[in-house]
């Protein structure tokens, strides 16, 4: 199967998880909000190389993915954290300053996995679906 890559999306996932399940003060969403915002770039997105899988801890990708910027932002709004309301914000504009003229995102970086972390490929609607929800969830929100 085809999975999504990296820690990024899984603390974003579990950060999700837990918020829907009302465990917003847990300790675990503290430290998941923490590492999404101490990996996030001075541009104010995300970005994860595939090599974090392969090596087994974080590795920059040493740009901003506009998916995985979506996919952390979507974490944090979740998670309700005050703490994580400055990089929400960081990453909300960094979404949009980086929006094409016809609206959609341009991202070539791998975002999932097949083959055993063998092949890394792109979805050519992430690019366009994960801003979006991340943005919707952003207004929807109380932030």
């Amino acid at each position: 199967g085809v999975f999504s890559i990296g820690y990024l999306p899984a603390t974003s996932a579990a950060l999700s998880g837990l918020a829907s399940w009302g465990a917003q003060s847990a300790p675990q969403v503290r430290r998941g909000v923490s590492f999404l915002v101490e990996h996030q770039r001075t541009e104010g997105g995300w970005g994860e190389s595939p090599d974090s899988v392969e090596r087994g801890d974080y590795h920059d990708l040493g740009r901003c993915s506009p998916t995985q910027t979506a996919m952390a932002l979507t974490g944090l709004i979740a998670s309700r954290s005050l703490a994580a309301g400055p990089a929400i914000e960081r990453g909300i504009w960094n979404l949009l300053w980086t929006q094409a003229p016809d609206g959609s995102w341009v991202d070539e970086d791998p975002t999932a996995a097949s083959l055993t972390d063998v092949l890394f490929v792109n979805n050519p609607a992430e690019p366009l679906t994960w801003p979006l929800l991340a943005l919707t969830s952003f207004l929807e929100s109380r932030y």
